[in-house]
């Protein structure tokens, strides 16, 4: 039986793990882990993607990657082809370094983020690797809390959910990942609880009354491409199909996802329709702009 087509969403935002092949270690030292984040980062360039967290153990490894055009298939593939071959040409050995086919699943919200980053982050504290995450080297904690530089490590995205404040960000992320509790659960009710007192305003709050900076940065851009299309905020979320509308939405759409101020769920959301019909709408106008003929 043929397997089924994994689905591709522009700017969505995926957790990725990949194994080693019967639970084998794909690390041995040093060089190891070094090689594989320069491949990442090599990848972030072909392929236009954005890792917003990682941890790398010692058969495994876990990812949250934003994809734009290109596969997530496409970047996983080639990295560890790649990988695999260089492992194996150092070892003298030969067969599969990893499991044939990596397991992902696209993150649906802010709340479903940070818990996976926390998640991310506390895998070598649950394998009991170290006591506290940011004792250990090879996972994107430390460089979230400023401690190290990571070039190819996008933090913003997930920094701005707690506010525009790079220093009150990074402590608010340090004490959601020290909670003593089931990793992301607490968080995750509580990022459900504010959405959804707040959903009739179109904002996604994190904790009382702060708005986090991703939204400011979409109400923001919507409020630009408004202006430019001289339509209202309430037009663009209303229910009318006209073509003004549908290349405004998709413009938009395509603008917040390319930059990373929004996911699909998000824009969504945000236009009170489905992904498959936001999808269709950005697909239709890819290339126009505000100037571009109707």
């Amino acid at each position: 039986m043929s397997r089924r087509p994994r689905q591709h969403v522009p700017g969505g935002i995926y957790h990725v793990t990949l194994r080693g092949n019967d639970q084998q270690a794909i690390f041995v030292d040093e060089w190891d882990f070094q090689r594989l984040e320069e491949l990442v980062s090599e990848g972030c360039e072909r392929y236009g993607i954005r890792v917003h967290a990682f941890c790398w153990m010692s058969n495994h490894i876990h990812l949250a990657i934003q994809v734009g055009a290109t596969t997530l298939g496409d970047f996983m593939r080639w990295t560890a082809s790649r990988y695999a071959r260089g492992f194996n040409r150092r070892y003298s050995r030969c067969g599969h370094v990893f499991e044939q086919r990596y397991w992902s699943k696209l993150a649906e919200d802010d709340a479903y983020l940070l818990a996976l980053v926390r998640y991310i982050h506390l895998n070598p504290v649950d394998a009991k690797a170290v006591i506290k995450p940011e004792s250990y080297r090879w996972s994107s904690h430390r460089a979230y809390l400023g401690k190290a530089d990571v070039p190819w490590l996008s933090t913003s995205l997930i920094l701005s959910i707690f506010g525009n404040d790079e220093s009150t960000s990074r402590a608010q992320l340090a004490r959601m990942v020290a909670e003593p509790k089931n990793p992301g659960k607490e968080w995750t009710a509580e990022f459900n609880t504010a959405h959804n007192r707040n959903r009739h305003s179109h904002r996604l709050i994190v904790g009382p009354n702060v708005e986090s900076g991703a939204v400011a940065r979409l109400n923001a851009l919507i409020d630009e491409h408004c202006r430019r299309f001289g339509i209202s905020s309430h037009e663009l979320t209303s229910r009318s199909r006209t073509r003004r509308l549908a290349k405004a939405r998709a413009i938009i759409a395509r603008h917040a996802i390319d930059n990373g101020i929004a996911t699909l769920a998000e824009i969504s959301r945000r236009y009170g329709r489905s992904e498959s019909v936001v999808l269709r709408t950005m697909n239709r106008y890819r290339n126009k702009t505000p100037e571009s003929s109707e």
